[in-house]
């Protein structure tokens, strides 16, 4: 994360680096190791020479400085009602209409727009993202318009000021007399720390501040509450993705809308796999 200093009359810029790899961070197994280089003016390349390799005895803790350094990458995620799963592992729901702000720091602000699930006012859904740095928006979408790079996969990497990933999953929703996208987001970063935004909520403010999940749980019955906490049992080694389902079959069937269990079994299949692979990508952030 050392900045570059380029030079105006063209010249090398020089750095040196010295990089600690030992089996607890990079694995066993290594025998690959890649630069990669983000960032510079427009045509310029990084120059890797006088590299020299050391097996070093393991006795020498050689990698105490860089595993204390070291930050662990979270991942927050918006999705379903919104049902959001801060940094701090916190779940719960976000009810307000518009622009909410998941994450904001340094001039990054990442934020989901909200409005209500078919004309229900008691549940919301994002309906659009936007990312915007420095006050200029970089990368939205709407009515199922996502990040159309076809390397990003559906992600948007940016570097500076602050490293973060977010991954944008469009769920097309085809029911009754509703045809709308709904945008599941999930932010990877370990920059979380003096952020902003629904992302950051601890548990004491969201006890303090923000809405929990709904009280259905209270005020269902016991066989209704079985039968999706059934229905949604193949989700329930994933975090938050088992208790939204759950709450959404409760919810969503509570009200005067036909029966959509399976829809939204199928809804969180989909936010499960998306889930899991976000789970795969933080172990190489």
């Amino acid at each position: 994360d050392t900045s570059m200093v380029w030079n105006d009359n063209g010249d090398w810029a020089t750095m040196d680096f010295q990089i600690t790899l030992t089996p607890d961070i990079s694995g066993p197994d290594l025998f690959v190791f890649i630069f990669s280089f983000v960032g510079g003016p427009v045509g310029s390349v990084l120059l890797v020479d006088d590299i020299s390799i050391t097996r070093v005895d393991d006795a020498i803790q050689t990698s105490a400085s860089v595993a204390s350094a070291a930050v662990e990458p979270k991942i927050c995620h918006s999705i379903g009602d919104p049902h959001i799963q801060s940094f701090a592992g916190v779940l719960y729901d976000n009810h307000e209409d518009g622009w909410q702000t998941l994450f904001s720091k340094e001039g990054v602000v990442v934020e989901a727009q909200q409005e209500s699930w078919m004309g229900l006012p008691s549940v919301k859904y994002n309906r659009a993202y936007r990312i915007i740095k420095d006050g200029v928006i970089v990368n939205q979408g709407e009515n199922g318009q996502a990040p159309d790079d076809e390397d990003a996969d559906g992600q948007v990497f940016l570097y500076d000021p602050v490293t973060l990933w977010v991954r944008v999953a469009v769920v097309p929703i085809v029911w009754d007399d509703w045809n709308f996208h709904m945008y599941n987001i999930y932010i990877t970063t370990s920059e979380y720390e003096g952020s902003t935004g629904l992302c950051s909520v601890t548990a004491e403010q969201q006890q303090q501040q923000h809405q929990a999940y709904d009280p259905i749980m209270e005020t269902a019955d016991a066989a209704t509450i079985e039968a999706a906490s059934t229905a949604c049992q193949a989700f329930q080694d994933t975090a938050g993705i088992y208790e939204a389902c759950v709450r959404d079959i409760l919810l969503l069937n509570a009200t005067d809308t036909p029966n959509h269990t399976a829809e939204i079994v199928h809804m969180a299949t989909e936010a499960n796999v998306v889930e899991q692979t976000v789970q795969t990508e933080i172990q190489h952030v």
